[in-house]
């Protein structure tokens, strides 16, 4: 005899979307890098200092991290790494103070970065800044949890939780209310449109 029961409960309000999600069907530029490091989806990432394509090599890619708080050089900012839902996540521990439960890429694997168009980015803090305001982003120098997604806190030159504005290129599109753990951005990376 087999017994089936239904389904008892359900979410009625699910997840909007994960850090890394992209966010609509419009233009978008997409491109490939090699992680240097675990790299989670929805964190902003820059080239690591070395490793610019100067030979046709593979370009190494890290979440942004600098020292203090004068914002990060735009050169070396590639974009957002992307989530991709057919990956499997290789159950490391999150190296991100926002848990979002998406796959990561490990140092080696092929990395896709968002360089132009909408995405879900990573978000820690209590209020988004609205469109014509530039948020800001935690790319401590000696924590590797404190780097990568936008932030409402103060700017900060301490050493180990530095946060600066973002590029101006980077724009939150919808805030949303509350401390949720993401933030629809539109982005625009020099040259990429």
């Amino acid at each position: 005899m087999t017994v089936t029961i239904g389904q008892t409960s359900m979410t009625y309000f699910p997840a909007e979307a994960v850090p890394g999600q992209i966010a609509d069907i419009g233009p978008r530029r997409i491109v490939s890098y090699v992680a240097n490091e675990i790299i989670t989806p929805g964190y902003l990432c820059e080239v690591v200092s070395g490793s610019e394509n100067t030979g046709g090599g593979p370009q190494l890619i890290r979440v942004v991290q600098d020292t203090g708080d004068s914002g990060i050089p735009s050169a070396t900012i590639v974009g957002v790494a992307v989530f991709d839902a057919a990956r499997q996540n290789n159950g490391s521990a999150s190296n991100s103070a926002v848990n979002n439960g998406g796959a990561f890429y490990n140092p080696g694997d092929i990395v896709q970065i968002l360089e132009f168009g909408s995405i879900f980015m990573a978000w820690s803090g209590t209020t988004q800044t609205g469109y014509l305001n530039a948020p800001h982003v935690a790319h401590s120098s000696t924590n590797a949890a404190l780097r990568g997604y936008l932030t409402d806190a103060v700017i900060s030159s301490t050493a180990g939780s530095e946060v600066s504005v973002c590029p101006s290129w980077i724009r939150i599109m919808s805030p949303r209310p509350g401390t949720g753990s993401i933030a629809l951005v539109e982005i625009n990376t020099p040259g990429a449109s």
